[in-house]
Parts: C-alpha cells; sequence; structure tokens
C-alpha cells in the first residue's frame, strides 16, 4: 500500500461536459474538470474521473476499484465497511435530510495502476490488497480537504436522462 500526500497541484477549472480531460496522477487527486460531480454514492458503472475530480474538490473521497472480472465484491465490501466506519459527515447531515450522508463515492476505474485505489484532493492511496484499518485511516486523514467544502448532492451519471447522458458511456 502506498499512501501519497501534497501530490502537485493540476488546476481545478471548469471544463466543459463531455471533454476528456487527461491528468497526471493516477488515481487523478485534482485538476480541471466537469462542472457538474457525481452524487455522493455507490456506483457499479465507472464514473467519469472529470466529474469525480470535482467530489474532490468538495472534499470527498473516492473509492476505486480495478478487478480483471469486472466485480470483485470483497473489495467494495470493505470500502462499504470504512465509509460506514467513518460515519455521517455532519456538515451533509445537517444541510439536506434527504441528502448524502457523506461524502464519499464508490466506482469501478479500470485506469487506476492496481486494484485498489482512494483519492482525496492532492492525496492518494493504491494497493493490491485489502487493508481495511489503512482504508479508514486514509478516510479519517484526508476528508474534506478539497477546496470548496460542502455537502450539495451532485448527479447521478448513470441517469440515461441526466446531465451526463450524452458522455457515457466514455471510452475508459
Amino acid at each position: 500500500m502506498t499512501v501519497t500526500d501534497n501530490v502537485k497541484y493540476e488546476g481545478a477549472t471548469h471544463e466543459t461536459v463531455c471533454n476528456q480531460i487527461h491528468y497526471v496522477s493516477n488515481p487523478p487527486s485534482s485538476g480541471d474538470h466537469w462542472p457538474v460531480w457525481a452524487a455522493f454514492k455507490e456506483y457499479t458503472t465507472h464514473v467519469p474521473r472529470e466529474m469525480f475530480v470535482h467530489d474532490m474538490e468538495h472534499g470527498a473521497v473516492v473509492m476505486l476499484y480495478n478487478c480483471p472480472s469486472g466485480a470483485c465484491p470483497d473489495v467494495v465490501t470493505a470500502f462499504e465497511k470504512a465509509r460506514d466506519d467513518f460515519g455521517p459527515d455532519t456538515l451533509c447531515v445537517t444541510g439536506d435530510p434527504m441528502g448524502p450522508k457523506s461524502r464519499i463515492v464508490i466506482t469501478p476505474d479500470n485506469q487506476i495502476p492496481a486494484p485498489i485505489a482512494l483519492s482525496a484532493w492532492q492525496s492518494t492511496y493504491v494497493a493490491t490488497c485489502i487493508d481495511p484499518p489503512s482504508l479508514l485511516d486514509f478516510v479519517k486523514k484526508h476528508y474534506g480537504h478539497g477546496t470548496e467544502d460542502f455537502c450539495s448532492d451532485g448527479v447521478d451519471p448513470t441517469d440515461p436522462n441526466g446531465a451526463v447522458a450524452a458522455c457515457m458511456p466514455l471510452p475508459y
């Protein structure tokens, strides 16, 4: 497991929705992004990087997995446990009672260099196997560190009628 803090800042400009953006760090930990962000929840299909980078700007931790078979329930279960053990974000639960409980996104990403990665604003975690204590530790240390600290929920990129429907599926 490798944690990298103070990853080089890659910008934070809003680009046109559907524009593909290249990120130097993998997984991305900052950079230009779309003006819409993903709803803080778990996905079974990939969330475009251009969206989840915006989530991180809002203080989210993004949990990514890359499994050869496309599914790895043990990894997802460990991510869910870390999210649940972290608990609710007071910034989120005091806002919209129907909104998210925390700013965590769980999504597959077949571009990460290992089966497991976590990313937060200018910090990354990359691992080849599950280590539940270190997952929770990363979330605790890096949660809420984006440059825009708020909890308004985003949009679901998998919604066929949503704001990014024309972009899906991107060639990832």
